[in-house]
This record gives C-alpha cells, sequence and structure tokens, in this order.
C-alpha cells in the first residue's frame, strides 16, 4: 500500500509527497541509470527471490529498457536459452476514434485490427491501430498478453513464462500453473509483451513478497 501510494504520488508530479511515503528505502541514481538500476537489483536475488518480487515503473518506455536489461543478462546466466523465435509483437499507437478517422494519422506499415462490427458511419469506431517491432521468445522469457483472445481464452494481462519453443509453435506456462500453446502462426502471438518488469498499471492484482520501483523526477513519456 506505502509503495503504491508513493508511484501514483510520483505519476501526479507530487515527487516529495513520493518520497516522503518511502524514506530510506529510495537509493538515487543518476537519470542514465534509472533503467539499469531496478534491474540490477532484482538480478541479485536469488531465483526463488525474483519469483517473489516485481519490478514496476512508470512509463513504457522505462518498462522496456529495464525488460532489455533483465533479460540480457538472463540469457548471459542461461535462464532463458534455447532455440529462438524470431517474428514480431504489435505495439497499440494509442490513437483515439477521432485520431483513426484521419487518413494522415496512419502511417506505412500499420496494422489495423477489428475488434467488433465495423459501422460504415462510425469509421474509427471497433478497431486498434498498432505498429510491429521486433520480439524474440526463447524458454524463460516472461511475457504478458496485450488482447483478449476468445479462441485460447488467454486474456489481455495475464502473464506466463514461454516453457518451449519448436518449429509447430510456443508453449507457455500460465500463472495459475496450467499450460498453454499457441501455433507458429497463431495471431495471438503477436499481442504480448515482455513481463520482467511491468507498467505500474498491469501490475495491478499481482500479489509478491517486494517490489522494485524505478521513479524518476520530472518524469517523461
Amino acid at each position: 500500500m506505502e509503495l503504491r501510494e508513493a508511484v501514483r504520488a510520483g505519476l501526479a508530479g507530487e515527487v516529495r509527497t513520493g518520497f516522503e511515503k518511502l524514506e530510506a528505502r529510495i537509493a538515487h541514481v543518476e537519470r542514465e541509470d534509472i533503467g539499469k538500476e531496478p534491474a540490477e537489483r532484482w538480478l541479485s536475488l536469488s531465483p526463488e527471490e525474483r519469483a517473489a518480487t516485481g519490478v514496476i515503473a512508470p512509463t513504457r518506455a522505462l518498462r522496456d529498457e529495464i525488460n532489455d536489461t533483465i533479460r540480457a543478462q538472463l540469457i548471459a546466466e542461461g535462464a532463458v536459452s534455447g532455440p529462438a523465435r524470431r517474428g514480431e509483437k504489435l505495439v497499440s499507437r494509442g490513437l483515439t476514434n477521432a485520431e483513426m478517422a484521419r487518413a494522415s494519422n496512419y502511417s506505412a506499415g500499420d496494422t489495423v485490427i477489428f475488434n467488433r462490427r465495423y459501422k460504415v458511419q462510425d469509421p474509427g469506431g471497433g478497431k486498434g491501430v498498432y505498429r510491429s517491432e521486433e520480439m524474440e521468445l526463447r524458454k524463460g522469457d516472461r511475457v504478458r498478453w496485450t488482447r483478449n483472445d476468445p479462441g485460447s481464452e488467454l486474456a489481455n494481462g495475464e502473464t506466463a513464462a514461454v516453457e518451449s519453443v519448436a518449429k509447430d509453435g510456443v508453449r507457455f506456462r500460465l500463472e495459475d500453473r496450467s499450460a498453454a500453446k499457441l501455433a507458429e502462426h497463431d495471431p495471438q502471438l503477436r499481442h504480448l509483451n515482455r513481463a520482467f518488469a511491468s507498467t505500474v498499471h498491469a501490475f495491478q492484482g499481482r500479489t509478491v513478497d517486494q517490489i522494485v520501483a524505478a521513479m524518476p523526477t520530472g518524469n517523461r513519456t
């Protein structure tokens, strides 16, 4: 509760309030190390402690930086290993309905996905606009789905660990310990992100023993 209130205060620009709530638990680092420091703190833990420790960041950009740092070290350790599936993920461009109605807001290479029956009189409604980014998966990767999938019942926000990568698809172990498999060309493989670190919003609902949080002052998106 204390940490959650501190992070929310930081996001609201009330940096002093956020820091006062944490007091001695704060480590001050240079801005260029704000992504490296929380990653290294998590990596310094034992495997058992890592499993019980969350890593959170206030922005997607900082979350991605922490994820990249953690994953690179896990590959070096051999905790993320084996054959790699090289594909792509779809990242929402966050366009509003009004913005999606204007052709000038689309870029070459954008992917448009219709989420419900398309209405001619509402050209912005019922769809999402995404950009593509490279996404590699190996055994040991931790991922979070970013879109509901009625076919497999995988839900937006659900996390899992990659158990194996093969030519015919990817096997996952979900947080409830159940297994799931997505075939190689399943579109749901494009709707996921790394989940070693999470944004504050995405982390809500999870239960862990402790948290490592990045809280930059003068927060930038």
